[in-house]
């Protein structure tokens, strides 16, 4: 008789590289404070362009154009 003929010895091993990014693995909670911190940011910049559009009408309301400049 025949002996059946043996199993492969090295079975499929699945290789994966490593992170080559450099990002690391970061909590739900590190994440949630970097968005709260990314956001705040943002409004940050909002409230600078709405206090610089407010000074520019102010300005101009404090400075209307001359009458001969206007064109009817």
């Amino acid at each position: 008789m025949a002996e059946p003929e043996p199993k492969a010895r090295h079975q499929a091993h699945t290789f994966t590289l490593p992170d080559q990014s450099g990002a690391v693995p970061t909590s739900a909670e590190a994440r949630a404070k970097r968005r709260i911190a990314t956001l705040e940011e943002e409004l940050e910049m909002i409230k600078q362009d709405r206090g610089t559009k407010q000074r520019f009408v102010i300005y101009h309301l404090a400075h209307p154009i001359p009458h001969y400049f206007c064109f009817s």
